[in-house]
């Protein structure tokens, strides 16, 4: 909540936030001003033609980019120089050997990636500039910016901040050092930057934004927080009349975090969403087109939106995308079956309701399973046929939208059959309906079930604030134990 700032009506703020307190509407971020209220909404974005021009780089200037020596950062610095930038600075903290030794680097090494892609550059026509410093760093900062006007180089034109850290965790967990580490880089900075060359004429100053501050991510908060300043000062830097934008990023394909094993599981967690990764040459386009546009911030993400709402439950979709999920809603007759689901199983025979629950469960699994339902055995255990965390996941919020009822995700993980769900469902179903014709239909209970089972489902009710790593961890132990103590 985001009251008026500077505002002398203290009677009003408290009025106002005492009505967002006790009549909630589902809003989670609202702000006011001049006594209007606000709410936050991510909407598609058109590109005026008027926009569509090239960007100007200028031979007589020099263009900054920190995380330079990074994946994204020589990307970034080979696509500059491809549009026409002949003089680039590349500031990281990791400091290349000299030149003599770069022939002699290992073949396919990091530090050998990192000379090949410099030398590409510089083939191209560029005179690349290497330093290294801590961007967050006050003293050396204004050391290499004070030594680099010194030098008598072409004055800085362009600057993309780029330099980042992740150091993922539950919030909880969070201590000084571990936010410290992801803030850092991102904050002190994009505000270091801001403030030493805030007399610099520049004709572009990108801040690298996350996606996860404006969407979230389990696990991400020191992220999201990092990234959320940086979203804040180019808008700061704009009401002050300077150039700004910050990019919310979605995933780059096939470069550093994506690379990485949790990076490949967050990318796949979010493929189940419809949300992918960007081609790196994708992503560039779009940063030359938001910085054509003259905007402070917009978001790059490539999503399937009807996908995002088929997967996520209605209730947790946050009101920021409710716009752009609509976008993707199914037609009219597509979702008024869908919401008869749950009835029709109701309204059949009793003798029929078991076997409908059957035939829609094997639809169901054998969809995330990639499967045919034909080829399901409804008496196996789903993760005997290849259901995993996540997988599970996706089939319980699946059913807690068609349905309406909540099947502990452990149980899909212990051994649970599409045969056995299908008659947890039924009695659920039915005891909801106060329908007393399946009230005594239930599971046979799954393999190793016990009373540790009920502290399992207390602990996974909380799993959507888990990150995927922990998940698998989690369950890992879970199941671990539970088949040296059926042992």
């Amino acid at each position: 909540m985001d009251l008026e700032p500077q505002s002398r009506r203290r009677n009003l703020a408290a009025h106002q936030l005492w009505e967002e307190i006790s009549d909630p509407d589902g809003e989670d971020q609202v702000a006011f001003r001049r006594g209007q209220r606000m709410v936050a909404r991510l909407a598609r974005k058109h590109d005026p033609l008027a926009r569509n021009i090239p960007l100007q780089w200028r031979a007589d200037g020099s263009y900054l980019i920190t995380g330079g020596l990074g994946d994204l950062g020589l990307k970034v610095a080979r696509w500059m120089v491809e549009q026409g930038a002949r003089r680039l600075i590349l500031l990281g903290r990791s400091k290349l050997p000299p030149r003599s030794r770069w022939n002699a680097l290992e073949s396919g090494s990091h530090l050998a990636r990192q000379t090949a892609a410099i030398r590409e550059l510089e083939e191209l026509g560029a005179n690349v500039h290497l330093v290294s410093a801590d961007v967050a760093d006050e003293k050396q900062l204004s050391a290499v910016i004070e030594r680099f006007q010194a030098e008598g180089w072409p004055a800085i034109r362009g600057v993309v901040h780029a330099a980042g850290v992740l150091q993922d965790g539950l919030l909880a967990k969070l201590d000084g050092a571990a936010m410290n580490t992801v803030l850092r880089p991102k904050m002190l900075g994009g505000w270091l930057l801001h403030r030493l060359l805030r007399k610099t004429p520049l004709d572009f100053f990108v801040l690298f934004s996350s996606a996860g501050s404006l969407m979230g991510q389990p696990g991400q908060a020191n992220y999201a927080a990092a990234n959320a300043f940086l979203d804040a000062l180019a808008h700061h830097r704009r009401d002050l009349g300077l150039p700004a934008l910050s990019i919310n990023w979605g995933a780059w394909a096939e470069l550093g975090f994506a690379e990485t094993a949790g990076g490949r599981n967050l990318t796949s967690r979010l493929a189940l969403l419809g949300i992918r990764s960007m081609p790196p040459e994708r992503a560039l386009e779009a940063m030359s087109r938001l910085i054509r546009e003259g905007r402070p911030q917009g978001a790059a993400i490539p999503v399937d939106w009807s996908k995002y709402r088929e997967f996520s439950p209605s209730d947790t979709v946050p009101a920021l995308l409710c716009e752009l999920v609509a976008e993707g809603a199914a037609t009219p007759s597509q979702a008024v079956r869908r919401g008869e689901m749950r009835d029709a199983i109701l309204d059949a025979d009793p003798n029929q309701r078991l076997q409908l629950l059957q035939t829609y469960l094997s639809k169901r699994v054998a969809r995330v399973l990639g499967l045919s339902p034909s080829q399901l055995d409804i008496q196996q255990p789903l993760t005997n046929l290849g259901l995993d965390s996540l997988m599970a996941v996706e089939l319980k919020n699946r059913i807690s939208t068609d349905l309406g009822v909540n099947v502990p995700m452990v149980k899909f993980l212990q051994g649970f059959s599409v045969a056995q769900a299908a008659t947890q469902l039924l009695g659920q179903l039915a005891a909801e309906a106060g329908d007393p014709a399946d009230r005594q239909a239930s599971a046979p209970e799954a393999p190793g079930e016990n009373g540790s089972d009920r502290f399992n489902e207390a602990v996974l009710a909380d799993i959507d604030e888990l990150s995927d790593e922990q998940v698998n961890s989690m369950l890992t132990r879970m199941l671990t134990k539970d088949a040296v103590t059926s042992e």
